[in-house]
């Protein structure tokens, strides 16, 4: 008999930059409208530019759907892109480090740093990421020494 699954309710999200969500919706259309007036004009080189407008498309709305960061009760799932996520298990990390040129540092329990980009996030949620890791870090801690 399959275990059924376990419901993960998201106790913070990490929202993107307006800004640059808004910049690249923008380009999006750009990427699409070229294609359209391709097509159009019966060129050739709009099936060309199909492919990346049809990728571009794909993303912008992966990314308007998807926040940047989720934390859960014992993760962190950060969502750069669709093809950059990368899932961070709190009962490995030892520290984490202060957000500095646009990078968060964290280092493991074996003592590895890494550096996560986190280029895209809302300046007021920098803190807010940063402070809501330390928390859960902390509070994974306490439950590694019990």
């Amino acid at each position: 008999m399959k275990k059924p699954e376990k419901d993960e309710i998201p106790l913070v999200n990490i929202e993107r930059n307006p800004f640059w969500m808004f910049l690249w919706v923008i380009l999006n259309g750009g990427m699409v409208f070229l294609t359209y007036f391709l097509f159009k004009s019966m060129n050739p080189w709009g099936f060309i530019v199909m492919i990346p407008a049809l990728l571009m498309s794909f993303l912008t709305l992966w990314l308007l759907v998807n926040p940047f960061a989720i934390f859960f009760e014992d993760k962190l799932e950060l969502k750069q892109s669709f093809f950059n996520n990368s899932t961070l298990y709190f009962i490995d990390v030892k520290r984490v480090v202060d957000v500095k040129g646009g990078r968060l540092k964290i280092i493991y329990n074996d003592d590895d740093p890494e550096a996560f980009v986190i280029f895209g996030i809302k300046d007021s949620h920098k803190n807010l990421l940063k402070t809501s890791l330390e928390t859960f870090v902390s509070q994974s801690i306490q439950k590694r020494d019990k």
